[in-house]
């Protein structure tokens, strides 16, 4: 029997022309397959986190670290870098483009336009994309990379030129360019990685500003610095149990939190496999907030950058729900001093009573003292506390 599915025009498509789309067609070219690259943002060769132009973007680990051929471990270093040094992401973009140049000559076909759909058909994958062509591949490989984020609902009703949903597109470079224009305040939702690029950005342009970066932990990716380094087996490390993987980590890290954390990486995936859904909820919720600022770590200039900028005022990183407990904690406090602790939120009357009322009085002017700015006291520098609590003794 005929299909009537058309005969795969290439072993391999991939979907996705960053990194990872990249270094893969360059390898399965070399193996002497056929592939198609398909790219729909126009990033061919680089992706999101390569085709940055700023020049203060730089890579996360030294270029010694960065070869795309495992086979030839200082290709990138071979192309001009310091085996050491922390170099600007576009450089690395531009060690991509090349890569993807060699690759197309050797045979790869770049196809430029948006993947819509992949379907398997009598042993044969059939991409679909947005111009109605279709794209027929023997093997499928998907390298999408970090999508555009969806709009977030605390955006709803805010002025587009205001609320910044794509940290990676063109609306954010405008932003940038505004901020620095009116002198205006920022608020980062978020306090990881992309938070760093922004600010920086922002710094890098002349920003005078105040920048507020909030999240939910108020965590910051962490700087590199030189350690030691802590091998460690496979058997060795705890399985399927989080808390005990946790445990297990902080008292190695005794010796250094860096080595300790390094010494996952080998096994980082089996170890993910060894949870249980249970046990990867538990890691995504309440640990993968802590290891992803100490395992994606940042150049040291960078970390430099960032902890003048908070010492300066410029920068605050903000935790909000510590800040409500804090505030909740406050006003438990004033009804214990009080001697009203016994409410409860059982309590059947709804009021106090006249004599629990007459206990607030010597309170009463407080409600009319000026508020604290929120968040002024965080990251100040050591001057400015001092000052603000000796303000705050009585006489």
């Amino acid at each position: 029997m005929k299909s009537d599915v058309a005969p795969a025009a290439v072993d391999v498509a991939i979907v996705g022309a960053g990194f990872s789309g990249t270094t893969m067609a360059a390898q399965l070219v070399r193996r002497g397959l056929s592939v198609a690259l398909v790219e729909g943002h126009g990033r061919a060769g680089q992706g999101i986190a390569y085709s940055t132009r700023d020049p203060v973007h730089l890579l996360n680990v030294p270029a010694a670290k960065m070869s795309a051929w495992p086979e030839q471990p200082d290709d990138f270093v071979d192309s001009g870098h310091d085996s050491t040094a922390f170099a600007p992401r576009r450089e690395f973009g531009a060690y991509l483009g090349a890569i993807l140049v060699a690759a197309v000559a050797a045979g790869v076909k770049l196809v430029a336009g948006q993947a819509m759909s992949a379907v398997r058909e009598a042993g044969t994958w059939q991409v679909a994309l947005a111009d109605g062509s279709r794209l027929a591949a023997r093997a499928l490989v998907l390298a999408q990379g970090n999508q555009p984020p969806e709009p977030m609902r605390v955006g709803d009703g805010i002025d587009a030129a205001l609320f910044v949903n794509n940290p990676w597109g063109p609306e954010a470079q405008a932003a940038v360019a505004r901020l620095v224009a009116t002198g205006g305040d920022a608020l980062i939702l978020g306090t990881g990685l992309t938070m760093v690029d922004m600010v920086l950005s922002l710094d890098a342009a002349g920003h005078q500003g105040r920048i507020l970066a909030l999240s939910r932990r108020g965590q910051m990716p962490r700087g590199h610095a030189p350690h030691e380094a802590m091998p460690v087996d496979w058997d060795e490390v705890p399985q399927g149990d989080v808390r005990a993987l946790t445990k297990w980590l902080r008292a190695r890290s005794g010796s250094g939190w860096r080595g300790a954390v390094d010494a996952l990486r080998p096994h980082a995936q089996a170890l993910w496999r060894r949870f249980d859904a249970g046990q990867q909820r538990r890691f995504l919720r309440h640990a993968r907030p802590y290891w992803d600022v100490h395992r994606h770590r940042i150049a040291p200039q960078v970390a430099a950058r960032l902890k003048d900028l908070i010492g300066e005022g410029r920068l605050v990183l903000g935790n909000p729900v510590r800040r409500i407990a804090e505030d909740l904690c406050a006003r438990l406090t004033v009804l214990l001093d009080l001697g009203l602790g016994y409410l409860t939120l059982e309590r059947s009357t709804p009021t106090l009573s006249p004599g629990e009322l007459q206990r607030f009085g010597p309170f009463e002017a407080r409600r009319h003292r000026p508020r604290r700015q929120p968040f002024a006291a965080e990251h100040e520098p050591q001057d400015n506390k001092k000052r603000t609590r000796s303000a705050a003794r009585p006489g």
